[in-house]
């Protein structure tokens, strides 16, 4: 209002000088001052009081500009406020005290208030009425003082269009000006600092039951704790079974307290050990925050008793704090005494039941290789006889079945894959030609009277000579044959290979593919699951994955199943293999001739020594025959000969004693091959340590044969 004044009266003086201009205007240049002579008006004078006027016309239209600049820029800053309070937690009030008027507002009552969107003053000015009305407020005002500034705990207030607590907050700020009373008051929205606040109250209080809970964890589990400031060294002690701890005024020295409360009682073993684990020193160049341990001994002459120290490291405010835990272990370290006992005793049962099962193989190993020897050797020289083509066939089958029995007793013989299930693998040269003709055979053998033909689809150019595990892969075959034969009542039985030559590897893919009832996917899962179905896919999926190879396998319900194994082998003879039907038999081993050479031959089995030497015949070896060491011994004493074949397990005495004392003459410097039926892996090893020269297993495989004489009979 008195703004409003003060323009009145300067646009009345800007209307005076106006008029007063334009009188002087008129009579100074329509009037014809000539005529009407005033003496007093000169022109000087006229000229004086006119630039007085424009003088007084400019002054205050700067100022109304100036008033308008000012008017404008109020209103802007006015607008720009009222803008950023409507978004903000707090209004703003301005309150006479003298004349109980309000003067200033701003428009965010309702959103403060939760209230509504609506603006409307005099409704706003209402709700504050009902906030200051209170009697939580009411109480706080009666009691304050109105000179100093009031500030009010925080305000629970419920509107009724918003059905959740508020939580405010009152700041009134008292101003005189010229002796009149104002009051600036702020009312804010501090909900979300309530909320906080409590949230950390909870927080607070579940952690002090957290930690009171902890305490009593402790408390059970352990009987002493010692905590010690590793930057300043000083700890105290606390008995957590009777929650006793020193005076928390007193300072103590930690290496005191280890000295006074941990080493002092500790057994003299044991002292050394724990003194330089749990030093301060020790303790401070320990960089990890992960517990440690250590387990240790009391001085006691009746009992041993045993404590266990676990040191838990924390940090606080740039300090590092170590925590040593003590409990009593002793039950605990009797317990696992006795376990250990136990244990051992357990492994000393196991180590005395794996040698008597090592003991039981060697001799199932022997029973069964020796009259393999027979039929595997009889069938292999008959084989060299005239012979019509069906009584050859007949003694090549007969032949090829003993050779797979010999491979499934390898298998079974084998102590590393009996005990632990894992399958060795052997690198050896071999001809893929012999080992699908061998499977050939046996799976003719199997068909019996159902009506089904097999083929061989096998690509001519598969390098001649392989390397790899042929007694693995004939498995394999043997394993997917029996369940074509199985699940195939009649149609075909394709056996088929071929080869992808990358450098010097071949990528082999062999597959069996039938016309039986095929399998669903289903089916297919659960028979390489069956783990009690041995001759399935179960065992030969296993085989391959340790051949590094892969498997494949495609079945279509009622139209058959095609097995694909995928091998990379190592190429020996790039030489391709031909036509496997043309191919004849070959001829196992190159003949070479010792027509001049003598072998003694010792063993107490008449037919290997009857095979044996008839193997050698082919060589034009002449041989001797004994069948116990005591011959032996006599015979090398009355001739010479250029190789000696022992046998170890005889009567009386062993190829092992024999051998001794066959070196007990200072001129014997005949070569000695152990020759015996005791194949079990890691025995070649074990007999040429004994003193042989070498080691021929049961049954005499020609290949191993020629290369023994080639050997020793230079």
């Amino acid at each position: 209002m008195v703004k409003l004044k003060k323009q009145s009266k300067e646009m009345l003086f800007l209307l005076v000088g106006l008029l007063l201009l334009l009188f002087l205007f008129i009579f100074y240049h329509v009037l014809d001052t000539r005529s009407l002579h005033l003496g007093i008006l000169s022109n000087e004078f006229v000229g004086f009081i006119f630039c007085v006027c424009i003088l007084i016309i400019i002054y205050y239209l700067i100022n109304g500009v100036n008033t308008v600049a000012q008017k404008f820029g109020y209103n802007y800053k006015e607008k720009m406020f009222n803008s950023l309070v409507k978004s903000s937690d707090t209004i703003y009030i301005m309150y006479d005290y003298e004349q109980n008027k309000l003067l200033y507002l701003t428009n965010n009552v309702n959103r403060v208030l939760e209230d509504s969107d609506k603006d409307d003053e005099q409704l706003e000015i209402e709700k504050l009425k009902k906030l200051f009305d209170l009697s939580s407020v009411l109480n706080q005002i009666n009691d304050w003082d109105k000179k100093s500034n009031f500030v009010s705990q925080m305000i629970s207030y419920r509107s009724s269009s918003y059905q959740q607590n508020r939580w405010l907050k009152i700041q009134i700020y008292p101003i005189k000006d010229k002796k009149k009373l104002y009051y600036i008051v702020l009312i804010s929205d501090v909900t979300k600092d309530h909320l906080h606040q409590h949230f950390l109250i909870s927080q607070a209080s579940d952690i002090k039951s957290r930690e009171k809970k902890l305490n009593q964890i402790t408390a059970n589990v352990y009987d002493t704790e010692l905590d010690v400031n590793l930057e300043t060294g000083l700890s105290n002690f606390i008995d957590l079974k009777h929650q006793k701890e020193y005076d928390e005024n007193l300072t103590h020295q930690y290496e005191e307290d280890l000295a006074n409360n941990i080493l002092k009682n500790i057994s003299s073993e044991d002292k050394v050990k724990v003194g330089n684990l749990l030093s301060l020193e020790n303790l401070k160049s320990i960089t990890s925050d992960e517990p440690i341990t250590i387990r240790y001994t009391l001085k006691n002459k009746e009992e041993k008793i045993w404590l266990e120290s676990t040191v838990f490291f924390t940090s606080n405010k740039n300090e590092k704090y170590a925590s040593i835990l003590t409990k009593n272990v002793t039950e605990d370290a009797e317990n696992v005494r006795k376990q250990n006992i136990m244990l051992t005793n357990a492994l000393e049962s196991a180590k005395k039941a794996s040698e008597a099962k090592t003991e039981f193989v060697k001799t199932v190993s022997h029973s069964i290789r020796t009259p393999m020897t027979a039929i595997m050797g009889l069938s292999e020289t008959i084989l060299e006889e005239k012979l019509s083509k069906e009584i050859k066939e007949d003694v090549q089958d007969i032949h090829n079945a003993s050779e797979n029995i010999l491979s499934v007793i390898d298998e079974l013989l084998d102590i590393e894959k009996v005990e632990s299930g894992k399958i060795t693998v052997e690198n050896k040269e071999y001809n893929i030609d012999e080992v699908i003709k061998n499977v050939l055979n046996i799976t003719k053998q199997n068909i019996h009277e159902k009506d089904i033909k097999i083929k061989l689809k096998v690509n001519k150019n598969i390098p001649n000579t392989l390397k790899g595990d042929s007694n693995k892969i004939t498995q394999i075959l043997l394993n997917l044959l029996d369940n074509a034969v199985k699940f195939t009542d009649q149609g075909s039985i394709i056996i088929g290979a071929d080869c992808e030559r990358i450098n010097s590897k071949a990528k082999i893919t062999m597959y069996i593919q039938d016309t039986g009832i095929g399998m669903t996917s289903e089916e297919i899962d659960n028979l390489i699951k069956d783990t009690n179905n041995n001759r399935g896919l179960t065992i030969t999926s296993k085989i391959v994955k340790a051949l590094k190879g892969q498997m494949d396998i495609y079945s279509k319900e009622g139209m058959g199943t095609r097995v694909t194994v995928t091998l990379d082998q190592e190429i020996v003879d790039d030489k391709p293999i031909g036509n496997i039907n043309e191919i004849q038999d070959k001829v196992t081993e190159e003949t070479v001739n010792f027509k001049d050479k003598k072998v003694l031959l010792v063993d107490d089995d008449k037919i290997s020594l009857k095979v044996t030497t008839k193997f050698l015949s082919k060589y034009g070896i002449t041989t001797k025959s004994v069948v116990s060491g005591k011959d032996a011994i006599k015979e090398i004493e009355k001739n010479n000969y250029d190789l000696i074949l022992l046998d170890q397990k005889m009567p009386d005495m062993d190829g092992i004693t024999t051998l001794k004392e066959m070196k007990k003459s200072n001129d014997f410097n005949t070569p000695v091959v152990v020759l015996t039926a005791d194949a079990i892996k890691g025995v070649k090893e074990k007999y040429i340590n004994e003193g042989f020269n070498d080691y021929l297993s049961k049954p005499i495989n020609m290949k191993y044969l020629t290369q023994i004489l080639k050997k020793y009979l230079k």
